[in-house]
């Protein structure tokens, strides 16, 4: 944020006119923008950039109801300011100067709030705008401005949750002792009880709200496990107190105080999922009326009521108290919204018509509420979660078989029978995934549990990690290979390039694989092959390439029987039989002190690739007759890391003749090689390229 608000450096760098912050649901966005908002109030120059703003115009998009920024100003935001000129003035004085917008919810934006948005992108062609919104509203925004950016909240990571935990606690508990305890027990719960939530407890809403239980009674939290447990625990409490509230106050008996608040919150959900298809987020005086009336016929106390459950605020009038109440977060609405629609569902046993012309994005977390309440009602059945696709797919369109949502379905379903076999269905009809070590950890975590719990996975799996990184140190992916060992019918593609590129890497990984050979579903490798893998290669009828790097002598026996039987059972025994091996890369990481008699040949009629690396000149004589030994053809032969002089590498080609290969590759670190370069080490037939290291 410092770089992109940094006015100085304008001349010099591509600025964004649009900045787009995209976050889910509690990543922390409404407090980016509070927390801006604060720093440039408070001349703070912890965000160097805003130092050089005139003046900062913050638009909540909920609350917008005007239908243009020049009303917005006059009439919700800056009204004594803004009185001082005309409407027509207040865009031409805004324009001169260094204004930044920052914009929050554009997911809870209505009709009027997109019409101000719009028009500040278009109107404010030299200033700064930073929207957030959630991610399904991406795109929209992105389309509005060609000079764009998208930053991505990825919320708490796992030292960031500790070092929120322990700040909270050492707040509450002043006493140090009592501190540590509370933390680390409450940390332990969190990594254990919490497992299936850590990834929604990367959210710091969601984890300040488990915070809160907690602390409240942490024997009351044992079993959350999902989001909608999660909210209907806190509901729960909040039922429970404003119960025992009323109840000493003479209304009534418990039991019966407790229907009453039960219908009050119904109500209060009824109110939220009204507003949500009416796109209005703002409980106006109107409806703050008739939800006062409703626990008045209740016989309860409004205000008691209301303020349990929403922001309370009092603005006091010549003749009476005006109170205004709002939801504290989108998605207390939301649930509250699904605590309505699971009730309606429950009584009718059908989804319809309730959401039969659902068709927006804004409604998929409300989708995710009513599964998991209907849940835990007992109430979810078959049909409802067919009906659930066919919502689901109307609202997120494109993403039905995002990971992470299907992944979330199954949570608040909590992996419940009908669900996990709709989302398998959804998986199965992908026909590629490709999981990377560097994609971000919420989407492999997705991937990984998908296949887990659906035991299926897409027509196709590529995996690929990066040169720098050994698959040991990506857990996830490890998971990955050994559910995907346990799948058949699909088809797998995994690049290791650490542990084929490393010389003298004796960590090996290719054990994983194993099951994928005998199972015929690897297509491509590239990575280390010892005994077991050279030895199930005769089961892979598919596999089409392979780069593999060979540590011992015993491995590459092995891949040469493999072959021997593949070639045998074609000619003799199964003349209709293929083998779609096409490219076979062997990097012969073996002592050069083995003998070259006591390898075997590989009988590979394809394209065949080889390389040795760190030969030096005494040793040019060895690898010479290594490659004659293997085979008699080559598309390349690579000397790779070599210390090959110009005599090396005649006693090297020496050793090599009669063999038939395209591309000779000689990377040396001897100078004096250049000197070969100019005198010609021309093969016919052979193309040779010479690299100075």
């Amino acid at each position: 944020m410092n770089d992109i608000l940094n006015m100085s450096e304008l001349k010099h760098r591509f600025v964004p006119r649009l900045v787009i912050v995209s976050g889910v649901m509690g990543a922390g966005k409404t407090s980016l923008y509070r927390y801006l908002l604060h720093q440039w109030c408070s001349h703070s120059s912890t965000v160097a950039g805003l130092t050089a703003v005139d003046i900062v115009i913050g638009l909540e998009m909920r609350w917008v109801t005007s239908g243009s920024l020049a009303q917005f100003l006059r009439e919700q935001l800056l009204k004594d300011t803004s009185r001082l000129f005309t409407e027509s003035d207040i865009i031409p004085v805004l324009q001169e100067i260094n204004v930044l917008f920052v914009i929050d919810g554009m997911d809870e934006a209505t009709s009027l709030g997109r019409a101000v948005l719009k028009e500040v992108v278009t109107k404010f062609t030299n200033s700064t705008i930073i929207v957030t919104t959630r991610p399904e509203f991406t795109l929209e925004l992105m389309k509005m401005a060609e000079e764009h950016v998208v930053l991505h909240i990825e919320g708490f990571t796992s030292e960031n949750q500790e070092n929120f935990v322990n700040r909270v606690f050492a707040i509450k508990y002043p006493d140090k002792r009592r501190f540590i305890k509370e933390a680390r027990s409450f940390l332990a719960y969190k990594n254990n009880v919490c497992a299936s939530l850590s990834t929604h407890l990367s959210l710091p809403l969601n984890l300040a709200l488990l915070v809160v239980l907690w602390c409240d009674d942490y024997l009351k939290v044992t079993f959350v496990n999902t989001t909608t447990r999660l909210y209907s625990k806190i509901y729960e409490i909040s039922q429970q107190k404003l119960t025992q509230r009323l109840e000493s106050g003479g209304v009534g008996h418990s039991a019966t105080v407790s229907l009453k608040v039960r219908r009050c919150l119904i109500e209060l959900g009824r109110v939220a999922w009204t507003m949500m298809l009416r796109e209005s987020l703002c409980l106006t005086q109107e409806i703050t009326v008739n939800l006062m009336e409703f626990c008045e016929r209740e016989g309860l106390d409004p205000i008691q009521v209301l303020s349990t459950f929403l922001n309370s605020e009092t603005r006091e009038t010549l003749t009476t108290s005006v109170y205004n109440f709002s939801f504290h977060h989108s998605s207390s609405e939301e649930f509250l919204a699904a605590l309505y629609v699971s009730e309606e569902v429950a009584k009718t046993g059908s989804l319809f018509p309730l959401l039969k012309d659902i068709s927006s994005p804004r409604f998929q977390d409300i989708i995710m509420y009513t599964t998991g309440l209907l849940k835990l009602k007992g109430a979810l059945t078959p049909s409802m979660v067919t009906e659930i696709k066919k919502v689901l797919y109307r609202c997120i369109q494109a993403q039905i078989s995002d990971p992470q949502v299907l992944h979330r379905l199954i949570l608040e379903a909590e992996e419940d029978a009908a669900v996990c076999k709709m989302v398998s269905f959804i998986v199965r009809a992908e026909d590629l995934w490709v999981i990377n070590s560097w994609d971000p950890l919420e989407l492999i975590e997705a991937k990984r549990n998908l296949m887990k719990k659906t035991r299926t996975s897409p027509s196709q799996v590529d995996i690929y990690t990066q040169y720098t990184k050994k698959l040991e140190e990506c857990s996830n992916l490890e998971d990955i290979i050994k559910l995907l060992g346990k799948i058949n019918g699909n088809k797998v593609r995994v690049f290791v390039d650490h542990q084929f590129h490393t010389v003298g890497e004796k960590i090996q990984v290719n054990n994983l694989a194993v099951p994928l050979l005998t199972n015929n579903t690897l297509l491509e490798f590239m990575g280390h092959a010892d005994s077991a893998f050279s030895s199930e290669l005769v089961h892979a009828t598919t596999l089409q390439s392979l780069s593999v790097r060979i540590t011992s002598v015993e491995a590459l026996v092995h891949m040469s029987l493999s072959i021997k039987k593949h070639r045998v059972q074609k000619v003799f025994f199964m003349p209709s039989r293929k083998w779609s091996l096409r490219y076979l890369e062997v990097f012969l990481d073996i002592s050069h002190t083995v003998p070259p008699s006591d390898l075997p040949s590989l009988q590979f009629r394809k394209t065949l690739v080889i390389k040795l690396a760190g030969v030096t000149d005494e040793e040019a004589k060895w690898a010479g007759q290594v490659v004659k030994r293997l085979n008699g053809r080559y598309a390349c032969v690579t000397l790779q890391s070599s210390y090959l002089s110009h005599k090396g590498l005649k006693q090297f080609l020496k050793a090599i003749e009669g063999v038939n290969i395209k591309v000779l590759r000689v990377m040396s670190y001897e100078r004096n090689l250049e000197e070969g370069i100019c005198n010609g080490f021309g093969r016919r037939g052979t193309k040779v390229e010479m690299g100075i290291l």
